[in-house]
């Protein structure tokens, strides 16, 4: 124990020399005792040798507070002081800040920095969740995201390129959704008397996530529902063909059939076809059409964009 009354009495010069070194051990060792110092201070410092616990003794010198220690549960700060900087405030400091585990914020938070980016990160594999809660009698709370003049909003899972960017004029874009567009070239005596025919897409127009085979198959990256278009312009037909254009999927066919007429058909005719579907991560799609009537295979797909094949993820 290595406590002093902080009082050097009279003495010889012996007496008094071990008088001021047992003050100054008493100090080196902030009062260091398995009991609270008998002459205390406002200020003053305390080891609880037995509790691992470091006391500061209070503005009243009417108590110790915890500060340190095996057994300080909390720090509190009751200065009202706002911060309007990083060198402002009731607690401020020139180095980092570690925090364990749940930090809240009663005011607003600000994250700033000397440079041009600032940055909030969450590191190896935690997960970063933003609740908007109130109190406990709280049922519904907001969740706003601000920025400053035409300044954007980036997500950006991965951290590289963005997967969905809010621009300051509200306007949302999406440049990883998977998606595409394709078209045909010519191709001649595909069906006419009945045979199905698997529509080959020989040209891109764009193509989002590389999930198009460049030929004929969409492949579903992820699990979801997939808004899927096609259109198909046959030539060279009799009046009266029938026509027929499927979208097929893994998980289904659907189809679109249109009857003919010598009085309603002509040597040209288109079918398209929009459905909503529920694709699983690795199904496939396709288009196939069947045209009859001709009574032989001589129908021929058009060139260009007069027939297309798209899909992109809805939901």
């Amino acid at each position: 124990m290595t406590q002093h009354d902080y009082v050097i009495d009279n003495g010889t010069g012996s007496v008094v020399r071990a008088d001021i070194n047992s003050v100054l051990q008493a100090v080196i060792t902030t009062n260091s005792g398995n009991s609270a110092p008998s002459t205390t201070a406002a200020g003053q410092l305390w080891w609880d040798s037995d509790g691992n616990t470091l006391y500061i003794r209070n503005t009243a010198d009417a108590a110790w507070l915890p500060i340190a220690g095996a057994t300080v549960s909390a720090i509190s700060v009751d200065d009202t002081t706002d911060s309007a900087s990083t060198t402002s405030g009731s607690i401020h400091t020139d180095g980092g800040l570690g925090v364990a585990k749940k930090m809240y914020v009663g005011g607003g938070m600000n994250v700033t920095t000397t440079g041009s980016t600032s940055t909030f990160t969450v590191v190896n594999s935690s997960t970063l969740t933003v609740v908007g809660t109130g109190s406990s009698a709280a049922t519904n709370s907001d969740l706003y995201i601000d920025t400053k003049g035409s300044g954007s909003i980036y997500l950006r899972p991965g951290g590289s390129t963005p997967s969905m960017t809010i621009a300051g004029d509200g306007a949302i874009t999406k440049p990883l959704q998977p998606a595409f567009l394709a078209y045909p070239n010519a191709i001649a005596n595909v069906t006419g008397n009945g045979t199905v025919y698997t529509v080959v897409w020989a040209n891109e127009v764009y193509d989002q996530g590389s999930d198009f085979d460049g030929t004929s198959t969409f492949t579903a990256p992820v699990a979801g529902r997939y808004t899927i278009t096609a259109m198909v312009e046959m030539t060279n037909l009799s009046a009266t063909t029938n026509a027929t254009l499927n979208i097929v999927t893994s998980n289904g066919t659907w189809t679109k059939r249109q009857i003919g007429s010598a009085a309603e058909q002509t040597t040209t005719h288109c079918v398209s076809l929009t459905i909503n579907a529920d694709m699983d991560a690795a199904d496939t799609c396709t288009i196939s059409t069947a045209f009859t009537g001709n009574g032989a295979d001589t129908a021929d797909i058009s060139a260009g964009r007069f027939s297309q094949f798209s899909a992109c993820l809805l939901a």
